[in-house]
């Protein structure tokens, strides 16, 4: 299964630090679906989290979703 799934399931249970396990493994894997992660609403909990920001401009998103997302 795709690693941003359980990202989206671990975020929006508030644990983050879960979440983040998985959207790492995502980034490593190149997974497709993180192009999107900033228009998803399950990931609104880690929005404002420093790494988020930083797996957001790492995974090639369109300037369009990054300029949703506040600089560190």
């Amino acid at each position: 299964m795709n690693p941003v799934v359980f990202t989206q399931i671990f975020a929006s249970l508030g644990e983050k630090h879960r979440a983040f396990e998985y959207l790492d493994r995502a980034a490593a894997e190149h997974t497709v679906l993180m192009g999107g992660l900033n228009g998803w609403p399950q990931l609104a909990p880690l929005r404002s989290d420093p790494r988020f920001v930083v797996l957001v401009r790492q995974s090639g998103a369109p300037g369009s979703a990054l300029r949703r997302v506040s600089p560190p």
